[in-house]
């Protein structure tokens, strides 16, 4: 199978160059064709909700995110089955059976990527599901890692929620027209076009954020201008971002850096909803310094990051209360 042709220019406008699309094809915009078959390219304006109840499985250990993933998909005509981490997916995949599964890839015992590969060897009996990885992490991932274990697309967080469901349309229309065997895969594998950092990277998601605490107007519009969606997301981070703050400075007390790095990872995605930038980059630096296991450093980092939790949090009531009056 070869790769034809890509094309970047579609009527009303293309979509971002967000997400890969593998192992045998990389959508840089809504319009590709693997061996003159079209990929869906339904503009995302006229998006319809599913023809019948597809399952997708979430598997996300953020509180906030699954119910951000549930807000968007159920809508959309999706059933939804939430998982916490890679055990709970194996557990419930067989009595599940999803026909998609979206996968975060830094969780707690077991990451997306190991997660990926155990489902992989139990789908041998089944039509292979499809996965989408997510994931704020700094990227690029390793590319015979990332599609090795059978990965079919990633999107970046923080994402577009209609960029989202084509995603999602794309990969479940791939995957009902184009069966593929393992030995295809190996020989597809090749042709993929190389993952760079200019795809992805934190980069991708700091090109929205500002020096301002949050971003608003860009989060929305990120959303759909959705705006109770938004008001759902400001409930969601103002239920969780205490515990995970206690998460953050019990780890340090303890000196366990993998939890330490893993609330640091969810924190940061969760203030990426909002273009959160000097929370961002706070959480980011603890994320990154977790590795040197300096606790009066990563002390101090937190006390920082702290600081502009606090900012976030005053400004996501206000403007709760700009939106009110």
């Amino acid at each position: 199978m070869e790769l034809d042709n890509c094309h970047p220019e579609v009527a009303g406008g293309g979509v971002p160059n967000r997400y890969s699309f593998g192992p045998d094809t990389e959508f840089f915009s809504n319009t590709c064709h693997r061996n003159n078959s079209p990929v869906s390219t339904t503009p995302l304006t006229t998006m319809q909700p599913a023809a019948r109840s597809l399952r997708i499985m979430v598997v996300e250990d953020t509180p906030a995110s699954q119910k951000l993933f549930q807000r968007i998909l159920e809508p959309a005509g999706y059933e939804v089955h939430l998982v916490a981490n890679g055990i709970e997916a194996i557990r419930d995949f067989a009595r599940v059976h999803p026909d998609l599964i979206i996968m975060d890839l830094q969780m707690p015992i077991l990451d997306g990527l190991q997660t990926t590969s155990i489902l992989r060897a139990l789908d041998q009996h089944y039509p292979a599901i499809p996965i989408i990885a997510t994931s704020a992490r700094h990227l690029p991932l390793d590319r015979e890692r990332f599609f090795a274990v059978g990965v079919e697309a990633f999107i970046p967080k923080p994402f577009d929620n209609q960029e989202l469901l084509t995603l999602i349309q794309q990969v479940i229309n791939h995957a009902t027209t184009h069966e593929s065997t393992p030995q295809d895969y190996e020989k597809n594998h090749s042709m993929l076009p190389g993952i760079t950092h200019a795809d992805y990277k934190d980069d991708a998601m700091q090109t929205t954020l500002t020096d301002n605490v949050i971003s608003i107007s860009t989060a929305i519009k990120r959303l759909g201008n959705d705006q109770e969606l938004m008001g759902d997301l400001i409930n969601f981070f103002f239920e969780d971002f205490p515990s995970l703050l206690e998460e953050l400075r019990g780890a340090i007390l303890r000196h366990d850096w993998n939890r330490l790095q893993r609330a640091a990872h969810s924190f940061k995605g969760l203030a990426a909803n909002f273009d959160a930038a000097p929370t961002v980059k706070a959480m980011q630096a603890i994320e990154l310094q977790s590795t040197n296991q300096n606790p009066e450093l990563l002390s101090k980092l937190l006390a920082d990051a702290e600081v502009e939790v606090a900012r976030l949090t005053a400004a996501l009531a206000e403007y709760q209360q700009q939106t009110k009056s």
